[in-house]
């Protein structure tokens, strides 16, 4: 196993270290067989910087794994949407009232070794740029350093293996709800605007056609329960 500790300074020095170019390497390798992303925070910004690199992934047939936290709302429906044409394993950390995601960690798989980054940024433009921050780089051979490996995939198992309670399946649906939720942050100069409580109610009333108009009601209001404070509006029992 080889450690080795990086200063990423972009913003002093233009010949410093940058994690983003480190990052496109690797994914650009054709060696590369499996690459997880675990983020606390992985915004539309970083992502327009790695498309290219996580396309020419994809392209080699690698193995790309997503385990990103939404709960800050700087995320927006078109980087999932992206990211769900990259991968189907994408897990979101949404858990509002819980303690946040704050994972930060890059990890490659080749046959004969595994490269691992751990930055103290996120996901971010400045984050993978330009941010001041220590970086630490970490190298197993194998099968040398296989048990060391193992012992390290083992320790970061809950980001590999999500637990379905506390991490969800990415998947078209899930991307709507959140949107309907006003989980996910709107890109400002698109053609993208949140949307109304009356279509977060009709959406919720759809997919309950199947029950009465009476249960319906009361789902709606459950499921609204949670973000109902975030408006000033009064639901009437009434109407």
């Amino acid at each position: 196993m080889k450690i080795i500790e990086k200063v990423q300074f972009e913003s002093f020095n233009p010949e410093s270290y940058v994690i983003a170019d480190d990052i496109s390497k690797y994914l650009k390798d054709t060696n590369l067989k499996e690459a997880y992303i675990i983020m606390g925070v992985f915004r539309d910004e970083a992502y327009e910087i790695l498309k290219d690199s996580l396309n020419v992934a994809k392209e080699n047939g690698v193995n790309i794994n997503f385990t990103i936290g939404i709960d800050r709302k700087s995320t927006s429906s078109e980087l999932l949407n992206d990211l769900l044409e990259l991968s189907n394993n994408i897990y979101i950390y949404n858990n509002n009232v819980q303690d946040d995601f704050n994972a930060k960690l890059y990890i490659f798989k080749y046959e004969d070794k595994v490269e691992i980054i751990i930055p103290t940024t996120n996901c971010t433009l400045k984050g993978i740029t330009s941010d001041y921050s220590n970086v630490t780089k970490v190298k197993f051979d194998l099968p040398n350093d296989e048990e060391q490996y193992n012992d390290f995939m083992y320790g970061v198992k809950e980001y590999i293996y999500p637990d379905l309670n506390v991490f969800k399946l990415l998947d078209d649906e899930l991307i709507e709800q959140l949107a309907l939720k006003r989980e996910l942050m709107t890109i400002k100069g698109k053609d993208n605007t949140l949307p109304s409580i009356e279509d977060y109610l009709k959406k919720t009333a759809d997919m309950h056609k199947k029950i009465s108009d009476e249960e319906v009601e009361e789902k709606i209001k459950e499921k609204l329960s949670d973000i109902i404070q975030e408006f000033d509006i009064q639901i009437d029992d009434n109407e």
